[in-house]
């Protein structure tokens, strides 16, 4: 093999290794995974790294308050198969039970029915200048079908909502129906400026939604990430919250790439 070959073969190799350092696919997962036996038999969803907030004040959920938001422990998860991905807790291999939930709650009056909700993590940054994210998935098991859920991210310290929102074809009455009931929910990630809102939101102060951006999604990492309901009717269920992105390769990378191609077309 001549010089102008070998260096086409060894630029192609470095593209190749330059998007192998970038995990395509699925780069985060967060499946809510069982408590470990020295944990509640519900432990909080701050445990598992994520924060939770409520009605046009933004009020922070609190585990144990009536209509509470925890990590379900006594049911299985959808699907119930798969590992976590960069989500914190760290969890090896797969954990079938477990999955989010903000309960109806019992007795009394509960704060966390017939309001906005919203809940998210900052656990895990996705860089979108190596990672370009196609889209965003999770299982959504409400127990009012016509409940709505979007897409929230938030860039620097501003967050949006995407536009489009995700009812379910049926209701999942029970946590038990979780597993079988659940629907998956697919949104296709885009910096269409028709495709995400402003959301207003300071905890403890306010949460409401603006108005469609005029102009596209900023540039930018996502620094935080979740889902948002502008009405919470009863209680609210989702599992294996997941990202996937393909990876952008290094500018020295595609200039190796660049300059083989040019060795090539020379030899020729």
């Amino acid at each position: 093999m001549n010089r102008l070959a070998m260096t086409g073969l060894l630029a192609g190799i470095a593209l190749t290794m330059s998007a192998g350092n970038v995990h395509a696919g699925v780069i985060y997962r967060e499946i809510f995974p069982q408590p470990t036996p020295t944990e509640p038999v519900d432990k909080s969803f701050r445990q598992a790294g994520w924060q939770s907030y409520y009605g046009d004040s933004a009020t922070p959920s609190t585990p144990g308050q009536i209509g509470y938001t925890l990590v379900h422990n006594t049911a299985t998860g959808a699907p119930d198969n798969l590992p976590a991905v960069n989500s914190n807790p760290v969890v090896s291999g797969s954990q079938s039970i477990g999955f989010f939930y903000a309960s109806n709650g019992s007795g009394g009056s509960n704060p966390l029915n017939g309001v906005k909700y919203f809940i998210w993590t900052d656990e895990y940054t996705v860089d979108r200048s190596t990672n370009e994210v196609t889209q965003i998935s999770w299982y959504q098991g409400n127990e009012i079908k016509t409940d709505e859920d979007r897409v929230a991210i938030r860039i620097g310290s501003d967050w949006y909502v995407s536009t489009q929102t995700f009812a379910q074809t049926n209701a999942v009455g029970a946590a038990g129906d979780f597993k079988t009931k659940a629907e998956l929910k697919t949104f296709t990630f885009s910096t269409n400026a028709s495709d995400w809102q402003i959301l207003n939101f300071t905890s403890g102060t306010s949460m409401s939604l603006g108005s469609v951006l005029s102009s596209d999604l900023p540039a930018g990492d996502i620094t935080a990430f979740g889902l948002y309901t502008n009405y919470k009717t009863k209680t609210f269920r989702f599992d294996t919250y997941e990202i996937q992105a393909d990876p952008i390769p290094e500018p020295a990378a595609l200039g190796l790439l660049g300059l083989g191609g040019l060795s090539l077309l020379r030899r020729r």
